[in-house]
């Protein structure tokens, strides 16, 4: 219980509206990490070595069946307590706690975690803040979870590029659901997956089947789907992230894994709901929670559930063996010219379309500046977000309709004297 007279009071006074409220601290990016790209470009840096394999089923990809504005905070509401809890923000036994702060309602102090200036610092930040976060809710909210807690993996050929973690049961403790692991998050760093890499990720409609005469290699964002399919099936846990902890995507295979259900990019200053309460929907979903997200039953080509990917077949060649060594994408930045000039444009309006007419459209400012980091993609991002609002977007063909762009949705406003501040909510 608070203390009359507190300046605040802990999280677990009142869960439901903690959660509610705090939004995650925007991550600055210092000059000792890799270069951030011109704002609407690739990164030309995804480095994954996926390539076309035989026993990938995946074939397409659909929107959630669910209105996350409506479904999320309609879970929350039913779920988490508002009450106050007998136990703390942290835990006596593991150590994890509440750590994201939400002044002025809660008692939260500031964490001291660096900024990122590379991979692992970058999925220290996200395991420290969010990911503890969350792991801390869950348990308060399902004490039966108490034992499931985010492991960083290690061991992939890739590890140099990508960090994911896996929502798992402790060794030695027996399972009640089947699964041992029910969720993925996989994590790059905004330096490699650029929002305009997420946004293309998250816009995918097809993915290539196998062909022996087909295509050798895959493009970025067919190299990031192909590894994340390969980890989930894996590890036989459907329900997966991804983020560069500016953006986050929340997603689900099917149940015969030829069709991944993908939501909307949500901003990590997402305050409808946040972030802190898609991530702990979306952890209850996949352990089956009553009120949550089910995997959707569509027509599809079986595929046999805990099939362990195989080593690739070294005859088929890498996705990096571009013979122009650079991967199939639509912006030309090399990440290599230190003198842009104000006056350069970017690359041309995208053609991507999708069914999903609510989905986030690409942005693609106009001008380029000179020195680029994260306030300039603050700055991209408004322009296009008032662009968009002024001329409306057409998306699937006929379809026309004014989508509004959650990963546009930042306020440069926030940005003051050259301090970065966590952004405020924008109006509903």
């Amino acid at each position: 219980m608070g203390i009359p007279g507190d300046i605040g009071i802990p999280a677990t006074e009142n869960l439901q509206l903690y959660l509610s409220q705090a939004t995650l601290p925007l991550m600055p990016i210092p000059r000792a990490a890799p270069r951030l790209p011109p704002a609407g470009h690739r990164s030309h840096k995804i480095g994954l070595t996926t390539r076309p394999e035989r026993y990938r089923r995946l074939e397409s990809f659909q929107g959630l069946a669910i209105d996350v504005e409506i479904g999320v905070p309609k879970y929350s509401s039913e779920a988490v307590p508002d009450h106050p809890l007998t136990e703390g923000d942290s835990d006596s036994v593991t150590g994890n706690a509440i750590l994201i702060p939400c002044n002025p309602t809660f008692d939260i102090p500031q964490p001291h975690v660096k900024p990122p200036t590379d991979l692992n610092s970058f999925a220290f930040w996200l395991a420290h803040l969010p990911l503890q976060t969350t792991e801390r809710a869950m348990h308060l909210v399902h004490p039966e979870s108490r034992h499931w807690s985010f492991i960083e993996q290690n061991g992939d050929m890739d590890d140099l590029h990508f960090k994911y973690f896996a929502w798992e049961l402790a060794p030695n403790i027996p399972s009640t659901g089947g699964r041992e692991t029910t969720a993925i998050v996989m994590a790059m760093p905004p330096w490699a997956l650029t929002p305009t890499d997420l946004q293309c990720f998250a816009a995918c409609k097809e993915f290539p089947l196998f062909s022996e005469t087909g295509r050798t290699r895959l493009n970025d964002d067919e190299r990031i789907w192909g590894k994340l399919y390969d980890i989930c099936i894996a590890r036989d846990s459907p329900y997966f992230v991804v983020t560069n902890y500016y953006g986050w995507v929340f997603g689900v295979f099917s149940k015969g894994w030829s069709i991944a259900a993908v939501g909307n990019i949500q901003t990590f200053a997402g305050h409808a709901p946040t972030i802190l309460e898609h991530l702990l929907y979306w952890l209850s979903s996949s352990m089956n929670k009553p009120g949550t997200y089910c995997r959707p039953e569509v027509p599809e080509t079986h595929v046999k559930r805990g099939l362990i990917p195989q080593p690739p077949d070294s005859s088929l060649g890498t996705a990096c063996d571009a013979d122009d060594g650079q991967s199939v994408t639509e912006s030309t930045w090399v990440g290599k010219d230190d003198d842009l000039q104000s006056g350069c444009s970017f690359a041309a309006e995208s053609d991507i379309s999708h069914a999903d007419s609510a989905r986030t459209p690409t942005y693609r400012p106009s001008k380029a500046s000179q020195r680029y980091g994260p306030r300039d993609w603050l700055r991209g991002c408004e322009e296009a977000r008032e662009r968009g609002t002024s001329i409306g977007l057409t998306l699937n063909g006929n379809a026309a309709s004014e989508a509004t762009s959650h990963w546009s949705s930042f306020s440069v406003s926030t940005i003051r004297a050259g301090d970065w501040i966590n952004p405020a909510p924008l109006p509903l």
